[in-house]
Parts: C-alpha cells; sequence; structure tokens
C-alpha cells in the first residue's frame, strides 16, 4: 500500500452514511480510482451531494471488489465541522483532489515512488523520484561512483531504508572521490527505518544532506561513533562496549562488551546507541545524552548518582564496585525503568579513582599492578605472603590449648598488609568432641569501630578427630583488618593462642591504662548454623590468661 495521486478520477456513488463509499463507474471522460489510484493504495479525495449541501474532504484507500470501494480513511475538512459526514440520498460526486491544507503553507506529503533493493557496495542509487524506498540485505557502505545518480538542479530527494536491521552508509566525495555525495560533517549512515533528506544542486554536480536523523541517537543529543559488533552474539542497546579492532571493508570500529573483571576489555568508550546482532552496524554513544536505552530506576538510584562498568560483562551499576578494574563512564540524569537518562563521560582511566575505601590519613600506601592500593612492604617489613605458609591470629602468642564453649562465634583479628588470595581456613583438633565446626573472615569496617561485615562462610570441618582440618576457600583480601572465626557444634579441645602479648595494645588498643580490657580476642553468642552477618556485638576477652582458638590462612 502506498500514497497515489492521478488526473482525471472521478466517479459516482449514491451510499449514504458515514462509512465506506460503494463506487458506481467513472463518469464520461474520467478514469476510475482503481484504475489511477490503484488497490489498497490511498488518496485524497472530495465527495460532494450533487442533491443536499454536503461534502467532504479526505485520505481514503482504494480497494478493487465488486462494486470498487473508497474507505474514508481519515477526515481532513466537511460540511459537518470537520468530522465525517452522515450523507442523504442522493447521487454523489467522488474525484481525486489535492487538499489545500496539504499544499499551501503545509508540508508536502510525498509517496515512495521508486523502490530499490541494494545487494552490493556497488550499487548506485536511484534519483529518477522524489522518495526512494530502500531494502539492503546485508550492512553495505557504498563504493559506487557516483553513489546516488544524477539529479536535477533544485531536486529534493527523500531516501528510507526500509529493512529492519541492515544499514546503509554512503561516503562522502572527500573520502570517496566521485561519490558525488557531500556530507558536510552529518552522518552517512541510514539507519533501519529511518530517512536521509538530499538536496541536488548542478553547481557542484553532487547531492548534499539536507538532514539526517542519524547525526544523534534517538530521543538524545551525543557523539556517535559508527561501530559494527563482531563479538559472535548480540550486544543490548545501552551495553557498555570496547574497541577489539578496525574493519578495512566497512570502515568501522569493531567492538564487543566491557567487562570490569576484565583488564582485557577495558576501557569501555561508550554505551550501544541501539541492539545490534553479530555482524551489524551500529553507533556507539561515546559522550553527551543516552536516552531510553538504560534502566536507571532498578532501585535506590537518585539523579546525580554515578554509573560505572560492571563486572558482569556489557553491564552496568550505580554503586562504586569495589572490586576489579573500576572505570566510572558516567551520571543519572533522569530515575526511570525505560525512559531513563545518562549523560556518558565515554573513555576513561580504568580506575576512576584508587581502591581506598579502607586508607587512613597518614598512613603510607603504594600501589600494585592492578591499579589497586597496597601498604607499603618496606614500612611493615614484610617480603609478602608465601605459599603454603600458615598465617594465625595476629600478635598472639601460640601455647595453650582450649576447651571451647559451643555455640560461641570466637573472633580475632587478623591484618593484611597487601592485596593476597588465599585458598585455606583451618584450625587444629588437639581432642575430638561433636561433629563440626564453621570457620569464616569478617572485615572490619573502618568507618563503624566495633562493626564486622562477613567476607566468607568457609562451610563446616570435621572436629570428629585429632588432626588438622582446613576448608578450601577462594578469598581474595585487600590490605585491612579482619577477623577469623569459628563456631562449634561441641566442646573439642583446640591449639589456642595466648594474650600475653601487650604489643597488642599498639594496634587494636584497649579501655583503661594498665590492666585495662585488651581488644584482640572476643567472641559473641550464636547458636551453631551458618555465620550471621554482621558478626554482631563484640564481648571482648578481659582476662590476660585467657586463651582463644588459634585459626590460620595460607595459599596452596
Amino acid at each position: 500500500m502506498s500514497f497515489a495521486l492521478d488526473d482525471r478520477v472521478k466517479e459516482t456513488s449514491t451510499t449514504t452514511g458515514t462509512g465506506t463509499f460503494d463506487l458506481d463507474g467513472a463518469v464520461d471522460s474520467f478514469q476510475t480510482f482503481v484504475a489511477g489510484i490503484g488497490d489498497t493504495n490511498t488518496t485524497h479525495y472530495a465527495i460532494v451531494n450533487r442533491d443536499a449541501a454536503e461534502w467532504e474532504v479526505g485520505l481514503g484507500t482504494v480497494i478493487d471488489a465488486a462494486p470498487d470501494t473508497l474507505a474514508r480513511t481519515t477526515v481532513l475538512s466537511s460540511s459537518n465541522g470537520d468530522a465525517a459526514v452522515n450523507f442523504s440520498a442522493g447521487t454523489k460526486d467522488v474525484f481525486c483532489t489535492r487538499p489545500a491544507s496539504q499544499v499551501a503553507g503545509k508540508s508536502l506529503k510525498l509517496a515512495p515512488e521508486v523502490e530499490q533493493s541494494i545487494t552490493a557496495v556497488t550499487d548506485t542509487l536511484s534519483s529518477s523520484g522524489s522518495h526512494l524506498g530502500i531494502t539492503p540485505d546485508a550492512d553495505y557502505v557504498l563504493t559506487s561512483t557516483p553513489t546516488i545518480a544524477t539529479g536535477e538542479d533544485g531536486q529534493i530527494l527523500l531516501i528510507h531504508n526500509a529493512h529492519s536491521s541492515f544499514t546503509l552508509t554512503l561516503q562522502d566525495d572527500s573520502i570517496l572521490s566521485g561519490s558525488d555525495v557531500l556530507l558536510g560533517g552529518a552522518s552517512g549512515t541510514i539507519k533501519p527505518q529511518s530517512t536521509m533528506t538530499l538536496h541536488y544542486c548542478l553547481d557542484l554536480l553532487a547531492w548534499s544532506v539536507i538532514s539526517n536523523p542519524n547525526t544523534a541517537s534517538a530521543g538524545a543529543t551525543a557523539e556517535l561513533v559508527p561501530v559494527r559488533n563482531t563479538s559472535g552474539g548480540s550486544i543490548t542497546a545501552g551495553a557498555p562496549v570496547y574497541i577489539t579492532g578496525y574493519n578495512i571493508g566497512q570502515g568501522r570500529i569493531t567492538i564487543d562488551e566491557a567487562d570490569g573483571d576484565d583488564l582485557a576489555k577495558l576501557p569501555a568508550f561508550g554505551v550501544l546507541a541501539t541492539t545490534l546482532g553479530n555482524n551489524t552496524n551500529g553507533d556507539v554513544i561515546t559522550s553527551g545524552v543516552a536516552a531510553g536505552i538504560i534502566n536507571t530506576n532498578p532501585g535506590g538510584t537518585a539523579v546525580g548518582d554515578g554509573v560505572w562498568i560492571g563486572t558482569t560483562a556489557g553491564t552496568l551499576v550505580f554503586d562504586r564496585p569495589t572490586t576489579g578494574f573500576i572505570q566510572r563512564i558516567g551520571t543519572i540524569a533522569r530515575v526511570h525503568a525505560s525512559l531513563g537518562v545518562v549523560n556518558i563521560f565515554g573513555a576513561g582511566r580504568i580506575n576512576d579513582t584508587p581502591l581506598l575505601t579502607a586508607g587512613v590519613a597518614g598512613r603510607l600506601y603504594g600501589f600494585n599492578t592492578n591499579g589497586e592500593h597496597d601498604v607499603v612492604r618496606g614500612v611493615l617489613g614484610t617480603t609478602g605472603y608465601e605459599t603454603n605458609a600458615y598465617y594465625s591470629n595476629a600478635l598472639l602468642a601460640q601455647s595453650n590449648t582450649l576447651v571451647v564453649t559451643a555455640d560461641r562465634l570466637y573472633g580475632a583479628p587478623f591484618p593484611i598488609f597487601e592485596r593476597t588470595t588465599f585458598t585455606r581456613i583451618g584450625i587444629e583438633i588437639t581432642s575430638s568432641a561433636g561433629t563440626s565446626a564453621r570457620l569464616g573472615i569478617y572485615q572490619l569496617d573502618p568507618e563503624t569501630p566495633g562493626s564486622a561485615v562477613l567476607v566468607v562462610d568457609a562451610g563446616l570441618v570435621s572436629t570428629a578427630g585429632v588432626a588438622e582440618v582446613e576448608a578450601v576457600i577462594s578469598a581474595t583480601l585487600m590490605p585491612g583488618w579482619y577477623i577469623l572465626a569459628v563456631v562449634f557444634d561441641n566442646t573439642p579441645t583446640v591449639i589456642a593462642n595466648s594474650q600475653s602479648d601487650n604489643i597488642k595494645r599498639m594496634f587494636l588498643g584497649s579501655d583503661a591504662v594498665g590492666s585495662g580490657t585488651r581488644r584482640d580476642t572476643f567472641y559473641t553468642a550464636h547458636s551453631f548454623a551458618a555465620l550471621p552477618d554482621p558478626f554482631g556485638t563484640l564481648t571482648y576477652v578481659s582476662s590476660a590468661s585467657s586463651v582463644h582458638p588459634t585459626l590460620w590462612l595460607r595459599k596452596v
């Protein structure tokens, strides 16, 4: 179905009412609507009742039938206050017309007069009509010279891409000599279901772009970079992407999904403007406004919040990550699930700021190869954590055994001096009782003294025999203070640490000078089960002669 006009199209009808008209045949020296306009096409019509003061002008649809019909699709003006007329009995003249509202001082509506399939980069676009409807069978960057056939001086040409996913790109004459297309800085890409408007100038012997909606993404003001998805799968609109290379034939950067947990897939240089299937072309928003493609309302967000690359490929997050290679890429400008707006910054450093969340003023820090902060080793006199070495509770002398109390969560502080991944946590049973102990690691919150959050619940180890028992873990710990924790379902005897070493006060303090309670070991009541989060209220061990279960970490 398309719009059409033709000369000398006029029929009569005796239809009454507000519905579709049956057409009774052409008036002498005129042609029928089916002959002049065509079956299923639309046209502008006028209906005038010879026997009453009734008339109507509108857009109608022609159907070849028995009899032929004209559906009054849209009424533009009428004797009934510009609404559909309820025609009374009598003979009506029905004919093609050109409504004044569509001509004088109004935009002229042009129909596709030429349709062209694009099947190769060497195809030349037709200029024989005012409106060219193209259907590419793949993404093409045209190399034909001229790319568009020579037009008439002053001719306006609308090129509409009718395909639902493939793009067509025209090259500027300065890049492809003889293309006879002058883009003037506009995008040469005609996206699916969009239209480029051009003007032919005889003096220049070239087509120049009047408008192209693909200069910026729909609903946004942004800088776009033409790209091609060669990831092997589809990439969703709004996904952060990184550069993988350049496709010479397409003249486009190639992309894949950025991943905040993989240095090889960073930095992201923008977000995808539209969803792209594999080996299809599109655009990346590298800076400016991305509207309607990012859900900025997953819960708990606000205008002004940051947007970071997620640690799952192709995702964005709205809370600054605490692990991985951190890159902030934008700021929320509107909170909405489907109409969210993000101001995109584009590519930046891999880490927006170093990982200093556990830092202490006045402490000397360095940086490791991941861009994360480490306490300088020379200051602490450590040479790093060695494989298969046992690292036990901080600053406590191992010299005792302890019959533990069931349903008590024991905790002892443990400092980490550099980023390390430990793979084992263990305890030594010297006299069996019960079935199991549960081990874990907490991190002391530097912003909330006395609070500790669960980092690892390592699960169960057996207390039914005399042995060194370990749980397998994979815990990457950043510099800071942690708690090694254990809870028992019974009362076995374990190797334990004494509190005789008062140097602990230098690091963790006490509640008074001299014999005050030292903050070096503590416990909380907890029925044997999964470890609580947070640790709970810390009850400090007050007696200098008290001992505490010895736990250790090591990496295998």
